[in-house]
C-alpha cells in the first residue's frame, strides 16, 4: 500500500481533494430533501468553498432549510430557459471555520422537486478557493435514505417470512391415539 500512495502522490490529479456526500430522504411525491455533507481529503489544506450543481432538466423548486451559521450560503434557482443549472454556493465566513485537512461539516439541507424517473442523481460539485478559483471537481456520492413507511413494510414481511418458515419447520400435532400408542 506504501508504493500505491507513493504512486498516487506523484499523480496528482488522481488524488481526491473532497468528498460530497448527498443523503436523499423522500419526502412526497416528486419532492425530496438532500443532506448535503462536505468531506475534506487533505488537498488543498482548507476548503472555504464549494459550489453544488442542481441540473435543471432534474431539480426545480430548490428551497434551502438548514446551512450552518458559520458559512455563507446562497442557493440559486435552475433555469430551463437559458439552460442553466441551479447551485448551492457557500463559503466559511471566516478562515477559522474552513474544513481542515480530515474534517468534515454537514448541515447543508436543500429540499426540491426531483423531475427524474426515479432516485435522485448524484450532483456535480466544485471546491472553490479564496479567490473563487475552481481548485477540484467532482460528483457527490449518493445515500437514499429509507422512508419510515418503506422500513416498516419491510419489517412486517421479514416477520411474516419467518414466521411462515418456524411452522413449516416445526412437527405437526400428533392425535391422542399417536400419544398413546
Amino acid at each position: 500500500t506504501a508504493a500505491l500512495a507513493a504512486l498516487l502522490s506523484a499523480m496528482p490529479w488522481l488524488s481526491q481533494a473532497a468528498v460530497v456526500h448527498s443523503d436523499y430522504t423522500h419526502v412526497s411525491g416528486s419532492t425530496w430533501m438532500a443532506d448535503i455533507a462536505v468531506v475534506n481529503d487533505g488537498s488543498p489544506a482548507q476548503i472555504t468553498g464549494f459550489t453544488i450543481y442542481f441540473a435543471e432538466t432534474l431539480f426545480t423548486n430548490l428551497l434551502l432549510s438548514g446551512s450552518p451559521a458559520t458559512w455563507d450560503t446562497l442557493l440559486i434557482q435552475p433555469d430551463t430557459g437559458l439552460p442553466a443549472a441551479g447551485f448551492l454556493d457557500s463559503f466559511a465566513i471566516n478562515d477559522a471555520d474552513a474544513i481542515g485537512a480530515g474534517g468534515s461539516l454537514g448541515g447543508f439541507r436543500v429540499q426540491f422537486d426531483y423531475l427524474g424517473a426515479t432516485v435522485p442523481t448524484a450532483l456535480s460539485f466544485d471546491i472553490n478557493d479564496r479567490a473563487f478559483n475552481v481548485v477540484f471537481s467532482g460528483t457527490s456520492q449518493v445515500t437514499v435514505v429509507p422512508e419510515p413507511g418503506s422500513l416498516l413494510l419491510g419489517s412486517l414481511a421479514l416477520l411474516g417470512l419467518a414466521a411462515t418458515t418456524r411452522r413449516q419447520r416445526s412437527p405437526a400435532p400428533q392425535s391422542a391415539s399417536e400419544i398413546t400408542a
